[in-house]
């Protein structure tokens, strides 16, 4: 894995959530698009945040000292979505990703946001990028109908069990499209980062705290 950088992390959610807007009249199902282009509130991206941070971490085991209010606490001081302009994408992108109904309908505006991360045309030619894409939209469909045939036609990723919620992450995370794969990594990296930053946490991992 490449060195987590935040404002690589940062400019990835502002390419999907700039484009989100345009998907509104794509097709029925991705009606809800139109709504990205308000700031989301506390309440459309907090409960994804909070079901990202069960999924990626043992949050009610007795082994694990933090819970999920302290976590979320960490992670919105280290990362202040509410407060800094520049997490209105991060906040936009998670509320796409708990919308399930978005994923199977490859819109336009995901091509778009695709092409800058590959870097068209300068490292992938027009055509290689055309064929690419039809082979990542069927690659996604199916993926998607596997998802929704073992965990039913569930429309939100929070209100999924812990089992759905761990697949969706994962068909994120093993995506053929690179800024999905590329969202679902650095999301996780960042609630770990919150995580393990604490020193509650010490202990658990072998880390004696620092020498000063």
């Amino acid at each position: 894995m490449d060195e987590l950088s935040r404002r690589r992390f940062l400019s990835l959610c502002s390419v999907l959530a700039a484009c989100l807007p345009a998907c509104s009249g794509i097709t029925q199902r991705t009606r809800i698009a139109s709504a990205f282009v308000v700031d989301p509130a506390v309440g459309d991206y907090g409960n994804t945040l909070r079901a990202v941070m069960r999924t990626v971490l043992p949050i009610g085991s007795p082994e694990f000292p933090l819970d999920i209010n302290v976590l979320e606490e960490r992670f919105l001081r280290m990362f202040p979505l509410e407060d800094e302009r520049q997490f209105l994408p991060l906040q936009r992108t998670l509320t796409y990703f708990d919308h399930l109904d978005l994923a199977p309908h490859v819109a336009p505006p995901l091509v778009a946001a695709e092409r800058i991360a590959v870097d068209v045309p300068v490292r992938t030619s027009e055509a290689e990028f055309r064929l690419q894409c039809a082979e990542k939209r069927n690659a996604e469909s199916l993926a998607c109908d596997a998802f929704f045939a073992r965990f039913g036609p569930a429309s939100h990723f929070s209100a999924l069990d812990g089992n759905g919620q761990l697949a969706w992450l994962r068909l994120w995370a093993e995506s053929q499209w690179s800024v999905k794969r590329e969202f679902a990594d650095r999301l996780r990296v960042l609630v770990c980062i919150a995580a393990y930053s604490a020193d509650r946490m010490w202990l658990e991992i072998g880390y004696e705290g620092p020498l000063v």
